[in-house]
Parts: structure tokens; sequence; C-alpha cells
């Protein structure tokens, strides 16, 4: 991979403009075709297009490569905005977003400085092809062949590939297959989606994230550079045993994933408020002349309301702590991380919970009518069912009890 030619960067605005402003502006634009856009699936491709152009796929992009700079609060406001306006598009930027600190963690100095600059410089999205769907989530079997150029010849089938659909970067996994001693070791390495043998197919179908592009990608026989590879073989292993500054990659991505849910909470929230009140009846018994004086509807909004300011209190504490432990650097001691993960999976279980009963209940208060698929009130439902299948908020929810009970962290882990 070369650097393109240096150009300006440019984003909505003077440099100083405020990503969350950016991503309110994006939001609003897209709430008038979310419904449409849902039902019909598929790619988001102009509002993807919209993103790019916004300069907010830097947002994480340190100012001396091109990029916005900002810190982790930012980015975590920034993603609940997206997914407020759409569940999809919030999933999306979560994964390009959380593909960034990988570079930085497991990359060498020249990778960050390269693939920091060509995201910055040319507005790329980043997509996402780690899972496979075998015996069990860690079940990988996409070989990496070793070639004497100390590269990797990659082949096999990734799925759930969120955002590997028009992307132009990768985040790809391989388990080694040959004789030497590293067979069985995971190499991770960042790729252009481009690349010869690399074929995204378009086979994404769930209930929810209907635009998400997390289709399957098959590799045959992918060229992996020497260059393109993020660290030795088993660096994220090694980093979780050793509870390194590369093992925060699990709680970014799970503090991401929580405000994705929140989102798509407020999302909810604010469509069922606007239906309540321009179109909900009040039920005869509660004596009143609009939905927005009944006692029960007013009870449920409250309930809706107090849920989600503890969990939107909780998350952006949580980003705070985040943005503390990353600034220790190699600094970071296991017990920085362990406080960490016990805070946010507490987050992960707060957006869980607050998202599927205010996703849930807004029927309670907007009424039969609200169900035509015309409102489209179902996606928001259909969207935190689906990603909090995830991973079971249940182990989160036990994490955090066997630190309270026992004082033990959280094993380190892909989701943990």
């Amino acid at each position: 991979m070369t650097l393109s030619p240096e150009k300006q960067h440019v984003r909505p605005g003077d440099a100083d403009n405020d990503p969350v402003a950016v991503a309110r502006g994006l939001a609003e634009k897209w709430r008038a075709t979310a419904v449409e856009r849902d039902r019909a699936g598929g790619s988001a491709t102009v509002e993807r297009e919209d993103l790019r152009a916004s300069g907010l796929l830097s947002l994480l992009i340190p100012r001396q490569y091109g990029g916005w700079g900002a810190d982790w609060p930012t980015a975590i406001e920034v993603v609940r905005e997206i997914a407020a306006a759409d569940g999809s598009l919030g999933h999306l930027l979560g994964y390009h977003l959380s593909s960034a600190p990988m570079i930085e963690l497991f990359g060498s100095q020249e990778q960050e400085q390269r693939l920091y600059r060509q995201i910055a410089q040319n507005d790329w999205w980043t997509g996402n092809a780690s899972s496979e769907n075998n015996s069990h989530v860690l079940d990988w079997k996409v070989s990496a062949s070793p070639t004497e150029d100390g590269g990797y010849l990659l082949n096999g089938t990734k799925h759930f590939c969120s955002g590997a659909k028009g992307s132009d970067l990768l985040l790809v996994f391989g388990v080694i297959q040959d004789d030497s001693p590293q067979q069985g070791a995971i190499i991770a390495a960042v790729i252009p989606t481009s690349r010869h043998g690399v074929q995204v197919n378009d086979d994404w179908a769930a209930i929810g994230m209907r635009q998400t592009d997390s289709g399957s990608t098959d590799f045959h026989s992918v060229k992996v550079e020497p260059d393109e590879v993020l660290g030795e073989p088993n660096a994220f292993i090694v980093a979780f045993i050793q509870s390194e500054r590369g093992s925060l990659f699990a709680p970014i991505v799970q503090l991401i994933f929580a405000n994705v849910y929140l989102g798509i909470a407020h999302g909810a929230l604010d469509a069922a408020r606007e239906y309540t009140r321009t179109q909900a009846r009040p039920w005869t018994p509660a004596g009143v002349q609009q939905a927005t004086e009944d006692p029960y509807v007013l009870r449920a909004y409250g309930e809706f309301t107090i849920a989600l300011q503890g969990a939107d209190a909780a998350a952006r504490e949580a980003a705070h702590l985040l943005q503390t432990v990353w600034d220790k650097g190699d600094a970071l001691a296991p017990e920085d991380r362990g406080e960490l993960m016990v805070k946010i999976p507490g987050v992960k279980a707060l957006a869980t919970n607050a998202a599927l009963d205010v996703n849930s209940g807004i029927f309670e208060v907007i009424g039969a009518r609200g169900t035509h698929p015309k409102y489209g009130f179902d996606r928001f439902w259909r969207n935190v069912r689906t990603h909090t299948l995830h991973d079971p908020v249940s182990y989160k929810i036990a994490d955090v009890g066997k630190h309270t009970l026992n004082g033990q962290y959280p094993i380190p882990g892909f989701t943990s």
C-alpha cells in the first residue's frame, strides 16, 4: 500500500467545527428516510457517502495525521447522535471508529502514520472481517498461510462482516496454518477491500440492523503484505493474558455498542413523543382531552426518561474513565483495565435493558394506530433486539457481580 497524494482534508465549516453538531446535522437529514430505508434493507450508500464527506470518519485520527483528533467522550456522543436517527448507521460508524485504536494499539509507528494519513486524507471507510459461523464464537478457521516474503495468504469465509461492503480497508483476522511453532496463532491485518481475491457478499438478512451490510466475506488466496500485519502472531492473545494496553480494544467496542443502543432508544423516545403529542388519543376513562394529559401516559414517559437518564450518565462516566485509562499509554496497570471492565459491563447492561424496555414500551403510549408500518416504530426494537444478541448481557452482569462479591476483575478477552 502506498500513500495517496497529499490533499487538503475538507470538513464542514472550519477546522474547529464541533463534531457532535455535525453528527446532529446528519441525523436530522436522515430521519426523513429512515423508515423507508429500513424497509428496503440493503446498503445505505448515500448516507455512508454523507458520513465520508462530513469528515467524521477521521474523528479519532490525531490532528498531526489530518484527522479531527477527538477524544473518546466526544466519539461516543457522535455515535449516539447518529444511532438516534438510524441504528444501522450508528452501528457502522461505531465499528469504523473501533478500528482506529487497533492500528495504534498493535501496529508499528510506520503503520500508524501511513494508515491514519490514508484514512484522513481519503475519508476511507474501514470494514470488519473477524467473526465466523462455526461451533463457537472464537472457532476461527480462515487460514493464514505464511509466504516467503513474511506475508500471508488468506483463505476461508468470515461472517457478520459489518461495514465490509463499500469499505476501503478491511480489518481481518486469520489463523496461521503451517508446520512451524506458530501453527494456530492468530494474526490481524489491515488490507484494501479491493485486494484481489476478496469477495464481499450481499447476503445479510436479519430482523434488525438491516442496513449494516453485515454479511459474509470470502477470501480466495488473498495476499497480505508483510507491512499490513498488525503486530506479531498472537499479539492480541498476549495483550489479553497480560492485560496490556492492546486489551483495551474489548472495552472500547463494548462501550460503543452500549451507546448505539442508547442512541436508538433516544430516537424511539423522540419519535414516540412527537406521535403522542400530535396523533395519539386519550383513553376515555382518563377523563382528559389530550393524550399528553393522561396520567398513565405521563408516568410511562417518566419511566422511559428516568431509565435513559441513568444509563446515559453511566455511559458518559465510563467514556471519561476510558479516556483516563487510554491516556496512561504503556503505563497501564492491570488494575486500570480491570476497573474499566467492571464499569463498562454495567453500562452495557443498563443500556441493553433501558433500550429494550423503551423500544417496546413506546407502543403502550402511541396506541394501536401507531403500529401501522408507515410509522416504522418497530424498527427501534428490531435494531436493538438484533444487536444486543451480539454477546449475552447476562455474562456482563455476572462479571460485575463477581467483582462486587469476590473482588475479581473480568478475565480479558474479545468481549470482556
